[in-house]
């Protein structure tokens, strides 16, 4: 199976870069809400985004 491979590893990413959102105290989302940034990103086609809550100064 030649494409096998390839997803396997576009998994393996997701779940890497889900991981370090969690790390970082974010959530994975579509689009973040009006009072969090965006801090990263955690896939390319469910939840493009990792939202953390802004502080406030």
């Amino acid at each position: 199976m030649p494409g096998t491979n390839c997803f396997l590893y576009l998994a393996r990413t997701a779940i890497h870069r889900a991981l370090i959102c969690k790390r970082m105290e974010g959530h994975c989302e579509a689009e973040c809400l009006t009072f969090e940034v965006k801090i990263g990103g955690c896939r390319a086609e469910l939840t493009p985004y990792c939202c953390k809550t802004r502080k406030k100064h």
